[in-house]
């Protein structure tokens, strides 16, 4: 009996550690999946073959990007994924050739609890706080852009107001580099529209000419062509010079009208952007848990 007490033992501990080990690679597997399917969805990011590993609920993400902005989406795609406890972006920018040197292990408190049990000691690395990748110089502040968008921005899960400010302006370079639109560059140009002048200035000349015509055959009835030409020009010209006036004033006013179309084209041409682009930056914000409006 004690022989086969020996034997089984063992045996049960090794059952055990191994039912214990097997039953987090299901879930890490489906972490990889879900971070995987998200990153696949951004057009931006598709391309790029970033790897993704999980292990017992750390991600480890590795890859080329081209810029900050994917970098930062990247990890935030990553980090959003339920189960997921930290998040290690080892992803490098084509910019730079190497990996954002500040980073450090960005952690990921679960529900309702801490990253680090309470009867634990406490953790260096949990207790440093992640660092962020910069802003490029030149974002707008989170006021400029409400005003831009005609946007209001809540705190939904009551991130601090740093954090708000940061996820803010990083959704705001997300945004422009999914749509192409810069929402505080130059507005569309107005189409230039020309005057129609030309006919108007004839109508004096051809008045002229059929008014001496006319002058010459009536004077040649009366005896004298030549001065019949004359006063038949005079009254031509006089009939012309109102076709002129005439003209030019309707010539004005298809102008005004014309140039009123193209200052409304322009505008709407605008405001379909500045739609667009903010479709864009909610998107993002509302993936950060803030409510958009």
């Amino acid at each position: 009996m004690k022989l086969k007490a020996s034997v089984i033992a063992p045996a049960l501990v090794f059952m055990i550690l191994g039912f214990t080990v097997g039953c987090g690679k299901p879930e890490d597997t489906k972490i990889t999946s879900e971070i995987q399917e998200r990153i696949n969805a951004d057009s931006g990011l598709r391309t790029k073959q970033i790897a993704v590993v999980a292990a017992n609920g750390v991600v480890t993400l590795s890859g080329t990007v081209d810029d900050i902005t994917q970098w930062n989406a990247a990890s935030s795609y990553a980090s959003s994924v339920k189960g997921v406890k930290q998040v290690v972006n080892n992803v490098q920018i084509a910019e730079s050739a190497g990996p954002i040197p500040t980073q450090a292990p960005v952690q990921v408190a679960p529900p309702g609890g801490s990253a680090a049990h309470k009867d634990s000691a406490p953790s260096t690395s949990a207790a440093a706080p992640a660092q962020r990748a910069p802003i490029p110089p030149g974002t707008p502040t989170p006021d400029v852009i409400h005003k831009k968008l005609n946007a209001f921005v809540y705190a939904a899960k009551q991130q601090p107001p740093d954090q708000q400010q940061y996820d803010e302006m990083d959704c705001y370079n997300w945004a422009k580099s999914q749509t192409s639109i810069d929402p505080m560059g130059p507005p569309t140009p107005v189409q230039q529209v020309e005057k129609g002048e030309n006919e108007a200035k004839g109508s004096r000349l051809k008045g002229a000419g059929r008014g001496a015509l006319g002058g010459a055959v009536v004077g040649g009835i009366a005896g004298d062509a030549g001065k019949g030409a004359a006063i038949g020009a005079t009254v031509g010209t006089m009939r012309g010079g109102r076709q002129v006036r005439q003209g030019k004033k309707a010539a004005e006013e298809d102008y005004q009208q014309a140039q009123a179309q193209a200052k409304q084209q322009a505008a709407a041409t605008d405001q379909q952007k500045i739609s667009t682009f903010k479709k864009a930056f909610s998107v993002c914000v509302q993936g950060r848990g803030y409510s958009v409006q």
